[in-house]
């Protein structure tokens, strides 16, 4: 199952500056020149052109915005999914669908789910949104993790911090719960 080591990374959404596509790109190509790495990019932006120009001679392949039903089985072919915004991301529900994948999950401190839901080395990992070294070192740890087969540890954790926390039906169940304590209140 582990024949192929490349590790294939996702990125989806607007290319806004505050989405600091940027550091993950920067990170990417500092990891892909040791490493076999892909990262595959799908949206439209400002920050666009800037991102084609650092992609130059990377295996980086910058992809048109695609439909949300098609965005589970783009991820379903990748290892890794980057939720890369700063503190302007609100929640950043792309996480979500990609643990639900089965993916491993790699998100800032300052973007509003990565904090919440990623647990550092178990389910995922977390990095500071300006520190591209810091998310090179997590992309080759992720490498080595996969090389070794140890990544599925992690996507399974990922996974079932999905069904068993952030599901649809607990979420329901969580809210059920707070309005009849606050009912009572």
């Amino acid at each position: 199952m582990q024949n192929d080591c490349t590790l294939k990374i996702l990125w989806v959404g607007r290319m806004l500056d505050w989405k600091r596509v940027d550091i993950l790109v920067r990170a990417f190509n500092n990891s892909s020149q040791k490493l076999s790495m892909k990262l595959h990019l799908y949206g439209h932006g400002p920050e666009q052109n800037k991102l084609e120009k650092l992609s130059l001679g990377h295996p980086v392949f910058l992809h048109d915005p695609i439909p949300i039903d098609q965005v589970r089985k783009v991820m379903q072919s990748n290892d890794v999914y980057v939720l890369s915004s700063d503190g302007g991301e609100g929640w950043g529900a792309a996480l979500n669908e990609a643990m639900n994948e089965g993916m491993i999950p790699v998100g800032t401190f300052e973007a509003g789910s990565s904090a919440t839901m990623i647990e550092h080395g178990k389910n995922g990992f977390l990095y500071h949104s300006e520190n591209v070294k810091e998310l090179e070192c997590i992309l080759e740890q992720i490498w080595n993790l996969k090389k070794t087969g140890k990544d599925q540890e992690i996507r399974k954790n990922a996974l079932q911090t999905i069904r068993e926390i952030w599901s649809p039906e607990n979420a329901a169940v969580k809210l059920l719960e707070d309005c009849r304590a606050w009912i009572k209140e």
